[in-house]
């Protein structure tokens, strides 16, 4: 089983990972996907990389990484905020998808005035125009609201599987 897990930036999706290690143990293997990439671009962090050489090539990396995990079994990964997109899709059609549904009063919370977020130089306004925006992608997942409830998710597919 693959599971994804997506949402908007400040959701709290790499918490939600942390949970589901917590509780899975050894079931599974974890990763979430903006660490991976922080590993892998050097001393830059995400958003420098983004500011020197552009969304557009930040996304090719998300998606170059996601194509790798395709043949990965037993996985859970935390997408970034805005790695769900039609590239992704098509890889990650074979996965079960798990939305983290945080209101976008939270995520502007945590987010807003945080240099290591790429957005958050963004307005209010701005940010809740991209949110609404990523909101068609993420409602066609199953949608949790807690660590609690994508928990009893994940066990019932595993019931499912057995």
């Amino acid at each position: 089983m693959k599971i994804f897990i997506c949402g908007f930036t400040g959701a709290g999706k790499t918490t939600l990972l942390s949970a589901m290690r917590q509780k899975f143990e050894s079931d599974f293997s974890y990763l979430d996907l903006d660490q991976l990439i922080n590993e892998n671009i050097g001393d830059e962090s995400i958003a420098d990389f983004i500011n020197s050489k552009g969304f557009q090539q930040f996304r090719e990396l998300e998606r170059d990484f996601i194509a790798k995990f395709d043949s990965k079994k037993n996985f859970i990964l935390a997408l970034g905020g805005g790695a769900l997109n039609a590239q992704t899709l098509t890889y990650l059609s074979s996965w079960k998808g798990i939305f983290l549904n945080t209101p976008f009063e939270v995520c502007f919370q945590r987010i807003n005035g945080d240099q290591s977020r790429p957005l958050s130089k963004l307005s209010y306004d701005e940010l809740k125009q991209l949110y609404s925006e990523r909101l068609a992608y993420y409602s066609k997942f199953n949608t949790v609201e807690n660590a609690e409830s994508a928990i009893q998710l994940i066990e019932k597919w595993k019931l499912a599987s057995t």
